[in-house]
């Protein structure tokens, strides 16, 4: 009670309009707060539970405990008599040392053709990971395995691939594929028989099954969930989109855009260089538009962790609005 408390450098509290969010940015997940707890541990953090005990009243000493046990139990905060000198926040000043965040390839018979170029100009400028989309399966059988023979020794962190559904190629096929290629962190296979997931025995990487087609100008990248918690993304997050940063995606036809849902072509992949267009003021249009600058988005308390892939359309008051609506409503903290 007469300690005083500070929270973990690695867990960060983001606010909402109806609720808060616990970021634990070490242990890659989150916890949901409320509001007046927030407020709590923003006022006091350095304090002690005495402390706020003195100035909530003894009735609401018990609440107060309970919270702070809660927030002990999950590793959130600890308790020194140091001072908060002693304890340096983290520097949220994003780098790094890719020029190309993610790339994603529709393979084809367009592109196909291109990809040692890809993969020279991709080495040259660095790249956080690659997705690989085959968006038919005669593609698939002839071309899957030579471009993961081009891109073998890349120096790319990880690789996704989209693939069709082929019934000769079984779990033991792809658990030997990420054997021989352990960038490979996730596998999605569409048009399957039936939606399930698979891990794959040596390297448990998810091998996702499903029953959709994939469409060529899906935004999305994956099924999988649009929030992701880091120390990378919520660093990126207070200064870029974290969906449209550096981000390039080259279609089956070997246009050039800045992602699956963006319109606007900005060259070919077999005639213009990757780093020419990486440099152009209108590819680079909706990087810089942070949750924080957009209308809803801002009052979110998913803002720091959200993958939203909807578009900036235009400014209204000095804030950003969105294509579409979002599923989740943040006044109300309720999906739709």
């Amino acid at each position: 009670m007469n300690d005083k408390f500070y929270f973990f450098a690695s867990c960060m509290i983001v606010k909402g309009a109806a609720q808060s969010v616990v970021y634990d940015l070490q242990r890659k997940s989150y916890e949901y707060i409320p509001n007046v707890l927030y407020d709590i541990l923003i006022e006091y953090n350095g304090k002690t539970i005495q402390n706020i005990v003195d100035d909530y009243g003894e009735e609401n000493k018990e609440v107060i405990v309970e919270y702070f046990e809660y927030l002990s139990q999950n590793e959130f905060i600890f308790f020194s008599n140091f001072g908060e000198e002693s304890f340096p926040k983290i520097d949220l000043t994003w780098h790094s040392p890719f020029q190309i965040s993610t790339l994603i390839i529709d393979i084809s018979t367009k592109t196909f053709p291109s990809l040692k170029k890809i993969y020279n100009e991709v080495e040259a400028l660095g790249c956080g990971a690659i997705s690989f989309r085959f968006l038919d399966v005669e593609t698939y059988v002839l071309h899957f395995e030579e471009a993961m023979r081009i891109f073998g020794k890349s120096r790319c962190r990880s690789f996704e691939l989209f693939l069709p559904f082929d019934a000769s190629k079984n779990v033991e096929y792809f658990n030997q594929l990420t054997i021989k290629n352990n960038r490979i962190y996730s596998i999605h296979i569409y048009d399957a028989n039936e939606r399930k997931v698979e891990i794959l025995d040596e390297i448990k990487t998810p091998l996702f099954y499903h029953s959709e087609t994939l469409e060529a100008n899906s935004p999305h990248v994956s099924n999988s969930s649009n929030f992701l918690v880091n120390k990378d993304m919520f660093m990126e997050s207070q200064h870029h989109n974290t969906f449209f940063n550096r981000k390039i995606y080259i279609n089956e036809a070997g246009e050039i855009k800045n992602a699956p849902n963006c319109e606007e072509v900005f060259g070919q992949v077999d005639q213009d260089a990757l780093e020419s267009i990486l440099k152009e003021e209108g590819f680079q249009k909706y990087w810089n538009i942070n949750k924080d600058t957009i209308a809803v988005c801002k009052d979110c308390e998913h803002r720091y962790m959200c993958m939203s892939d909807r578009k900036p359309l235009k400014k209204v008051n000095e804030l950003w609005q969105l294509e579409g609506k979002c599923a989740y409503n943040p006044y109300e903290a309720e999906w739709a």
